[in-house]
């Protein structure tokens, strides 16, 4: 099914996902809205995906990476937010520049299947995991640290409060 640029407006409806023995779905460059149906998800026989160059929201359903003959997946130039789900790693082509995903990305993407991303309403991933304090950009870990010498570091700025975190 391809309705590909044909100025379509409102959201995907729910119906698309009667049609079980689609192997093509093409709604880029049109005008929809809304989230990605999860009727989508009826759609097993699906090798191809584009959704791309609309106006959908919402976040990346974690279903399209159980829909296993999908190969190629393109939702890029949406308003789509939150995580990738880590699934995603199961499509072999995967294009999601110009959205507003969050890090941290699945490993398995690279930077071009990630692209630009509006990162702006993210909430900022701490750079140490639990159970560490960051001092100065490293990682210090909070019960066994008895000495740090951050002598002669070049450090500048005020002495950050979490300093009084590393106790043992």
């Amino acid at each position: 099914l391809s309705l590909v640029g044909d100025q379509l407006t409102g959201e995907i409806p729910s119906e698309i996902g009667n049609l079980t023995n689609l192997e093509i779905l093409q709604l880029q460059y049109n005008q929809l809205t809304g989230e990605i149906p999860s009727e989508i998800g009826n759609l097993t026989n699906l090798i191809l995906l584009s959704l791309y160059t609309n106006q959908l929201t919402g976040e990346i359903p974690s279903w399209i990476g159980n829909l296993t003959n999908l190969t190629h997946l393109e939702l890029l130039n949406n308003q789509l937010s939150g995580l990738i789900p880590d699934n995603l790693c199961d499509v072999d082509n995967v294009y999601l520049t110009e959205n507003k995903l969050c890090p941290p990305y699945p490993d398995c993407l690279n930077e071009e299947d990630i692209g630009y991303q509006d990162t702006s309403n993210c909430e900022e991933q701490p750079l140490c995991d639990e159970g560490y304090v960051e001092l100065w950009g490293e990682c210090h870990t909070i019960t066994f640290t008895t000495y740090l010498d951050l002598s002669e570091m070049g450090l500048s700025g005020e002495i950050p409060s979490e300093i009084g975190d590393l106790t043992n």
